[in-house]
């Protein structure tokens, strides 16, 4: 099992990434392969919309993002990490989903197409200090199964905010947080 951790937070000991951190640590003693990626450190632009991929996939801009795109590719399990900044996904998250365009091919009617190969699963896991954002940003859960799921071809996706966050050192204290790696474990090593 291959499991790819990409973690979109700026803050590389945030809360984010310290959950991320948990999942990746149950996913190793379990045996699975992990590769593990921060855009911070990454050179990824923006999608420029130029739409020189249609029909090849092939991105226009040679950056990062071709790490992360074959990455996906040949990976099991896609795991995605996000802190919310102003009631959204970070800037560097979005920039990411933009360039998933070049993975999304539709077919010459418009139909819904994908270069991802079939068979693949994805967690996404949002952490956000609002006590009750699980209920507030719940819409962000439809918004990433709609991305990976109908857009990416995915199998399955299991999406789920973190509320309540506060100082990342007692992260995995939160009753969320806890629930959000058991979950994703069980998710991505059944």
């Amino acid at each position: 099992m291959r499991v790819l951790f990409i973690c979109t937070s700026p803050n590389k000991t945030g809360n984010t990434a310290r959950v991320l951190g948990e999942i990746r640590r149950s996913c190793e003693a379990k045996g699975a392969d992990v590769r593990w990626y921060d855009t911070a450190e990454m050179d990824i632009s923006g999608c420029r919309g130029c739409q020189r991929c249609r029909g090849t996939g092939v991105c226009s801009i040679d950056d990062d993002m071709t790490i992360i795109k074959d990455e996906i590719m040949v990976s099991d399990v896609v795991v995605l990490g996000s802190p919310m900044y102003m009631g959204a996904e970070t800037g560097q998250t979005k920039c990411l989903i933009d360039r998933f365009n070049s993975l999304f091919q539709p077919d010459k009617d418009g139909n819904p197409g994908s270069l991802v190969p079939k068979g693949k699963k994805a967690v996404t896991i949002m952490t956000c200090k609002l006590k009750d954002g699980d209920k507030i940003y719940n819409y962000e859960n439809t918004k990433f199964f709609k991305v990976f799921v109908n857009l990416l071809g995915f199998d399955m996706v299991l999406s789920t905010i973190v509320p309540g966050t506060g100082d990342p050192k007692d992260i995995m204290n939160n009753y969320h947080a806890q629930n959000a790696v058991s979950d994703a474990v069980t998710f991505i090593l059944p």
